[in-house]
């Protein structure tokens, strides 16, 4: 007598790429305080956290209610921090970045003020606070720091408005600063690492909610955008198991190509790095629809975090030779009023374009064709080479 189920086959077992996310119960270290604010904020603001220009009335009222935040950050900041990273819902926004990026937003309008009303010294101050918060992010994935880049980016470019405004003195504690902000700064390698478990954990949400019949609700929260790459998901389910699961398997390895592609060209400037990784999509490839859509953030975090890295390291050098004008000197015939790390254009791994003249001087980076196009920029101070805001 044989027993029941004798000769039948297991079902196919579905392979696991990531733990789900957990309540994580962060120490409660600086970071995580941090952390808690920016959801905080978002709590607090209602449809101002998405909002896109506000009123001077609007602003005011803003402002009143970040305040009491902003001095919270300051605190925080004051000792050392670093995330603690765990990944999360990947299509689902990060309520705490939304949050700090509108306290961000907030900072560059008192910068703006301060610059205004001749305090200088509370500019640099909230322009430094605002540099350390974005950079902070850095210790996330690609997502989060991409985010920090842009509260970085826009509390420079709120201080470049009328930087000159400030004394020698200041421009030299300035400087200081920044380089003491940047020097703290988490490596690239932190960032790629996140990035790859974020990788994996956006194959195990589509695996999960493709099992479960939710591809729907991954078509609300991302958009009409995406619902081309998550067409493939319709088909999918009416599959058999070894389709599901040799489709899944081939995006997870999309995903690890990915993550392979930023840690071996992360930390090469712009022009040394290998070309991005092509999605070619056909009929017997449809998951690199999807791998197109979704597992590019980390290109998008290195040409976006390049220039901020670029401008940051132009504005230590811009203060340091401007304090040599503001005290009465010419500019030096080199950049070596700084170390090596601050004069090398990131784009390149070159020092910085330098043109100095009896009264003034020409200071600016390749960009992004890695090109000397002998300081020709755009409107943005972008394109082809890239400059400090407002020096051009």
């Amino acid at each position: 007598m044989t027993s029941s189920g004798c000769g039948q086959k297991s079902p196919p077992v579905f392979p696991t790429y990531s733990s789900p996310p957990a309540t994580v119960t962060q120490n409660p270290g600086p970071a995580s305080q941090i952390i808690q604010i920016g959801k905080q904020i978002s709590d607090s603001v209602g449809s101002s956290l998405v909002q896109v220009q506000f009123t001077p009335r609007q602003s005011k009222t803003l402002e009143a209610t970040i305040s009491p935040f902003i001095l919270q950050v300051q605190t925080a900041l004051q000792s050392p921090c670093q995330l603690q990273f765990s990944v999360s819902n990947p299509f689902a926004p990060s309520q705490s970045n939304l949050g700090l990026a509108l306290l961000g937003r907030v900072l560059s309008w008192r910068i703006l003020d301060d610059l205004t009303t001749q305090n200088g010294d509370d500019a640099i101050q909230m322009f430094l606070l605002g540099t350390k918060l974005g950079f902070l992010l850095d210790g996330g994935d690609a997502q989060d720091a991409i985010i920090g880049d842009q509260i970085a980016d826009a509390v420079r470019k709120a201080l470049m408005t009328n930087l000159l405004s400030l004394g020698a003195s200041q421009l030299e504690s300035l400087a200081s600063g920044v380089q003491s902000v940047l020097a703290e700064r988490p490596p690239r390698s932190v960032t790629v690492q996140n990035e790859a478990a974020t990788l994996m954990n956006i194959v195990e949400t589509i695996q999960d909610s493709t099992l479960q019949g939710k591809q729907e609700d991954m078509a609300r929260i991302l958009g009409p955008s995406a619902r081309l790459s998550l067409s493939a998901l319709v088909h999918l389910q009416s599959e058999n198991s070894a389709s599901q699961i040799n489709f899944f398997t081939h995006l997870a390895n999309q995903a690890k190509q990915q993550s392979s592609w930023l840690e071996a060209n992360a930390n090469f400037p712009t022009s040394k790095r290998a070309a991005p990784l092509k999605y070619k999509v056909t009929a017997a490839a449809p998951w690199k629809e999807l791998a197109a859509y979704l597992m590019t953030t980390g290109n998008s975090w290195l040409q976006v975090d390049d220039a901020t890295l670029a401008r940051t390291r132009l504005l230590i050098l811009y203060c340091l030779l401007e304090v040599q004008i503001k005290t009465g000197h010419a500019p030096p015939p080199t950049l070596s009023v700084a170390d090596t790390a601050t004069r090398t254009d990131p784009f390149t791994g070159k020092p910085f374009f330098y043109v100095p003249s009896q009264h003034g001087f020409l200071l600016y980076s390749a960009g992004e064709n890695g090109l000397d196009d002998g300081g020709s920029t755009d409107p943005t101070f972008t394109y082809p080479d890239l400059f400090l805001e407002n020096t051009r």
